[in-house]
């Protein structure tokens, strides 16, 4: 098994209860370094993928803090899980990240840490199609399809739960479902200030609305690959301005 980074040993410590009320599933007993539903790998369960969405790059093409932290977290638990799916091509809202000439993915930023850390890189998939919470959900299915993974565990920070939680619940479940079940692991909000989680939250529930318009109107998943083709959604996805505190963070 590969050891923790000792920077992010203690993500499941002190853990406390989430307080939203906003998911489509309870979400009650879900706390910051715990798996909700729990796994018992004890006795022999295990899972079929880890996802792990990106959130941004540093200026020299590697994972900040936050996103490590993720990282580290999948690590944990990657020898209970025949692969590990890292997600985003980048943002919309900040340049795209290049390097000695050429651009840098996140997933593939991603991938490479996790490399780099003793993961077989047979063992880790990189997504590079998504921009955006929904399109991570929309190109996960897609892989999750095609290889037949149908356990999954979603690793992402505290802030995003809610939003991450609302729409990978609908987007793998959008006929014709495949029978998904989906976990969840949350862990900390590290190298974001107070301020910056609020925001983030912020901005989580201005999403969160967007998606309940787009739910009336996309009923099958055949739908949402034709939405996610089209030009409503990617300029829908430019124009969304990104509150000033969180532009560093992207």
């Amino acid at each position: 098994m590969v050891s923790l980074n000792p920077e992010f040993k203690n993500l499941g410590e002190n853990s406390k209860i989430l307080k939203s009320n906003i998911s489509s599933m309870s979400m009650d007993g879900l706390s910051v370094g715990k798996i909700f539903p729990p796994i018992d790998f004890a006795r022999g369960q295990t899972l079929d993928a880890i996802l792990i969405p990106g959130n941004g790059l540093q200026i020299d093409g590697s994972v900040p803090p936050r996103v490590q932290a993720r990282l580290e977290a999948g690590i944990q638990w990657a020898d209970y899980s025949r692969l590990v799916v890292t997600l985003s091509r980048g943002t919309l809202h900040k340049p795209q990240v290049i390097v000695e000439g050429q651009p840098v993915y996140e997933a593939d930023a991603s991938k490479k840490y996790l490399v780099g850390r003793g993961i077989p890189q047979a063992k880790v998939i990189a997504e590079t199609s998504s921009s955006d919470t929904l399109g991570n959900a929309y190109f996960a299915r897609t892989i999750t399809e095609d290889k037949g993974l149908r356990k999954l565990l979603l690793i992402v920070s505290e802030s995003h739960v809610p939003r991450a939680n609302r729409v990978f619940d609908w987007v793998f479940h959008l006929p014709p479902e495949e029978s998904y079940f989906l976990h969840y692991l949350a862990i900390p909000d590290v190298g974001l200030s107070p301020e910056q989680v609020k925001a983030q939250e912020a901005w989580g529930q201005q999403r969160i609305k967007d998606l309940e318009e787009l739910k009336g109107r996309i009923l099958t998943f055949d739908a949402l690959a034709r939405y996610i083709d089209s030009d409503e959604y990617r300029s829908g996805t430019k124009l969304r301005p990104l509150p000033e505190i969180l532009r560093n963070i992207y």
